[in-house]
């Protein structure tokens, strides 16, 4: 199998485990900022515009990283309810109103990927959506999931690789874009890189 190094601008360990599961090598420098949804912008392209502001924000703080000739990949991951982005939730009452709003219905997932060349300052971006389709939940399952905690420091306020797993029916798209990187498209971003 192809082995590639890349930079991994963030500091999710979901992020890490999924590229190192798809066989890369990855150096960490996760940038430091606020990340503000741009309101002027489509869901899509706000998206984009937080791993730009990740990718200026890395090489900002890691001045070392402006010679390197690796891929440094940015990422920004999105839950959207009835068009509204639900980010990670500020504390349980907040966190309780979006699963509750989710509930029996469905919603969308969107994860931002930008792979760039901080030497060239080359870089490429898309954004890929996945539609995932909650079962009603049940008042005490919320209660119970919230106790967990597990749904702090979350989009949308879960995680679907842990106890709400349970909560989903199905899933229309990639699972590992609503982990938070799809990384089966990495080869074909990285071709066009390099184009």
């Amino acid at each position: 199998m192809f082995m590639r190094k890349i930079l991994l601008a963030s500091q999710s360990p979901r992020r890490h485990d999924l590229l190192v599961k798809a066989g890369y090598h990855i150096e960490t420098f996760p940038p430091k900022l606020s990340e503000i949804l741009n309101k002027n912008l489509s869901l899509d392209d706000a998206l984009i515009d937080i791993a730009r502001q990740k990718w200026v924000a890395a090489l900002a703080q890691y001045p070392e990283l402006k010679q390197r000739t690796e891929v440094l990949l940015c990422s920004d991951t999105m839950v959207v309810d009835k068009g509204e982005a639900l980010g990670k939730a500020k504390d349980r009452e907040q966190a309780k109103s979006f699963l509750e709003s989710m509930s029996g219905q469905a919603h969308e997932v969107k994860t931002s990927i930008l792979l760039g060349i901080p030497k060239t300052g080359k870089y490429i971006s898309g954004v890929y959506t996945t539609k995932v389709f909650f079962r009603s939940l049940k008042n005490e399952e919320i209660e119970d999931y919230l106790d967990s905690e597990e749904w702090i420091d979350k989009a949308g306020a879960y995680g679907i690789q842990g106890l709400a797993g349970n909560f989903v029916d199905k899933i229309d798209g990639s699972l590992n874009t609503v982990i938070g990187l799809p990384v089966e498209f990495l080869p074909d971003l990285l071709s066009r890189l390099e184009e």
